[in-house]
């Protein structure tokens, strides 16, 4: 499932938000092992376990946008729209607090 985020910021500021988003996230659901790797400075890796099943996902840092491309495996299907409403939340929340000088 691919899903854009629309944003403002400029590349570096917007990195340093999906950064923090990722470490919060990291911290709050620690216990679904989620990983993140990222590939140069505008492509990251993603993974998590949930119900024993791994959910993969890539975030692209676009101009004005981020791309966030989800694979769900069949059983997890179901769930993969809260999924990105999660995600989008987190990245809109760090993106504001960036906006605001906050990182």
């Amino acid at each position: 499932m691919r899903h854009v985020f629309q944003h403002d910021l400029d590349p570096d500021l917007a990195r340093r938000a999906a950064d923090r988003a990722f470490q919060t996230y990291c911290e709050r659901y620690a216990r679904y092992e989620p990983r993140v790797l990222w590939d140069g400075d505008l492509k990251a890796r993603c993974s998590f376990k949930a119900k024993g099943l791994k959910i993969f996902a890539t975030l692209e840092l676009r101009p004005r946008e981020i791309l966030v491309e989800i694979e769900v495996p069949l059983l997890l299907r179901p769930f993969r729209a809260m999924a990105l409403e999660r995600v989008e939340r987190d990245l809109r929340l760090w993106c504001d607090r960036a906006r605001r000088g906050e990182l």
